[in-house]
Formats: structure tokens, C-alpha cells, sequence
């Protein structure tokens, strides 16, 4: 069986949700904001740091209280949503994200966390639109990433392909490229165009060579491959 590996892992989404508020929270010092949207910051803040601690109650009520002092500061719906679906309440986590999209209905980040956990509840088709309204609002390589997986997840290789060759146009180099050739790699195999395949799995490789999706991926292929020539 094809592997696909999985992008975003909590841990790299906490450490950018929590550089961003820090960002954030400094700016809002030196511009003298006004005391209730930094007391969001500051109460969101201390909801990250109690999930990252493993305390999904407190982190709630922290991101409760961020809501109180700004209901517009999104970044309290979506760490309220994250903790949500991190404990497997996916039905509360959706109408939370839907929450953060009617505030700031601009932003891709609440689309992005709803299509997450509608692509874990079985809703494909809904989480398709929710990752297509994200790379409508901000066309970034991450987005495009995360797009052409979904497709992936529902055996729409020719359309996740285009996802995919677009992430790595925008921004050949970033962060998570190996993974866009990987998924590449992964479309063509169900398109039925190994060699291609063969080509991108090497190019994760090339990027990352400790990927062990990438590396069996590319095992099977090749071995696939072998068999065929075979008399």
C-alpha cells in the first residue's frame, strides 16, 4: 500500500501558533493597543501554553476568557477548535472554526483547521471546499499542500497533482517541499505513471533523505517496476 505522510503534526503547528503570539503580543506592547485586545493575547497565550502542557480544560477556559475580552481575535477560536479536535470532539471543534470564519471570514487559517477535521469525519467533499476557500484567501505553498492531500485523501490524483506542481512553483525551497514532491510522487503512482513517480519520490529524498514514507514509497514503485520488465 501507497503511504502518505502526514503534514502540519501539532507539535510544528503549536510552535507557530505560539512565535505568533509572542509576535503579536510584543507588537500590541509597542503600539500601546487598546486593554482588552491585549488581554485576548494574553489569555490566548496561556491557552496554547496549557495544551501544550496537556491541559485541554484549562486551555479552554483561557481561550473562553481571550473571547470575553475580544470576541473578534481569532486566533482564541482556532486554539479553542485545535484543543477540541485534539480530544476527539470533532462535532464542538467544527462549529468552533465556523465561529472563527464568521469573525474574520478573510482568513485562511480557520478554513484550513475546518477542512482538517472535516476530511477526519468522513466529509470530503466539504473539507475540499473549505481548503479551496483557503488557497482562494492566501495562494501559499502550505495551503496548496495541504489542498493537494485532501484530493489525495479522495482519490482525485489529476487534481491533487495540480495542487501539488502549484505548491512547489510558488515557492520552490520552503519548508515543506519534500512533502509536496512525495505527494506528487503519491498522484502519479494512481495515475498510473510510475517512472514520473519514481522521479518525485527521488527528489523528496534529495530534500529529505531520513523520509520513510518517501523511501519505501519509492522502494515499492521501483521493485513494481522491476517485476514488470521481468520475461
Amino acid at each position: 500500500m501507497i503511504k502518505l505522510s502526514f503534514v502540519m503534526k501539532r507539535s510544528k503547528l503549536l510552535a507557530l501558533s505560539l512565535t505568533l503570539l509572542l509576535a503579536t503580543t510584543s507588537l500590541l506592547a509597542s503600539c500601546g493597543t487598546h486593554d482588552s485586545t491585549n488581554s485576548a493575547v494574553n489569555y490566548t497565550y496561556q491557552g496554547q501554553t496549557f495544551a501544550e502542557q496537556q491541559k485541554p480544560e484549562a486551555a479552554i477556559a483561557a481561550y473562553q476568557k481571550a473571547i470575553q475580552n475580544d470576541p473578534t481575535y481569532t486566533y482564541a477560536y482556532i486554539g479553542w477548535g485545535d484543543t477540541l479536535r485534539d480530544q476527539n470532539k470533532l462535532e464542538e471543534a467544527v462549529e468552533v472554526y465556523q465561529k472563527a470564519i464568521q469573525v474574520a471570514p478573510e482568513k485562511a487559517q480557520p478554513y484550513l483547521s475546518l477542512g482538517a477535521v472535516l476530511l477526519a469525519q468522513k466529509k470530503s467533499e466539504q473539507a475540499i471546499a473549505a481548503y479551496q476557500k483557503a488557497v482562494r484567501l492566501e495562494p501559499t505553498p502550505l495551503h496548496y499542500l495541504n489542498l493537494g492531500n485532501a484530493l489525495l485523501d479522495l482519490n482525485r490524483p489529476e487534481e491533487a497533482s495540480k495542487a501539488y506542481s502549484k505548491a512547489i512553483e510558488l515557492n520552490p525551497g520552503f519548508p515543506e517541499e519534500a512533502d509536496a514532491h512525495h505527494g506528487l510522487g503519491l498522484a502519479l503512482k494512481q495515475q498510473g505513471k510510475p517512472l514520473e513517480a519514481v522521479e518525485e519520490f527521488k527528489q523528496a529524498l534529495k530534500i529529505a533523505p531520513d523520509f520513510p514514507e518517501a523511501q519505501s514509497n519509492l522502494k515499492l514503485v521501483q521493485e513494481q517496476l522491476a517485476e514488470q520488465q521481468k520475461p
